[in-house]
């Protein structure tokens, strides 16, 4: 898919962390290399034509079907709600603002990232507000 990986860290026991120990991982990737993974999901496993993860996977992994803790296989999945809808929506959710949002009934994949100190408007306000209910019409 060619994606550039900057940096890759997996946290485990061995690991010296400010943090207390919980898997979690640390990926720094550029935003249209976000994009390309958000559509490898919002395409159920495809890339470019070619299979990269199955379909089951993909669908187990976004299914509306959710836990109260609305968290599985690192996407979490809400609805956004939009001129009085409710639109099913999942997503990858990074540091300080850096997100992929799929909204499957859109065909929308929306790639946010945001200034370290978190400052400005939050993403998820702009995607709610005004990313989505342009593409609803």
């Amino acid at each position: 898919m060619g994606f550039t990986f900057y940096d890759n860290f997996w946290q485990d026991e061995n690991v010296e962390s400010p943090l207390p120990l919980y898997q979690w991982t640390h990926m720094v990737m550029l935003p249209r290399d976000m994009l390309k993974f958000g559509i490898l999901y919002k395409d159920k496993g495809m890339f470019s034509g070619k299979r990269v993860l199955s379909e089951e996977w993909v669908r187990k992994a976004t299914r509306k079907e959710v836990t109260d803790f609305k968290y599985n296989y690192y996407w979490w999945r809400f609805n956004l709600k939009i001129e009085g809808q409710n639109i099913y929506s999942y997503r990858a959710s990074g540091f300080v603002g850096q997100n992929i949002v799929i909204v499957p009934k859109l065909d929308l994949v929306v790639v946010t990232i945001n200034s370290p100190s978190g400052g400005g408007i939050l993403p998820n306000t702009i995607i709610e507000k005004f990313i989505t209910p342009a593409f609803l019409n």
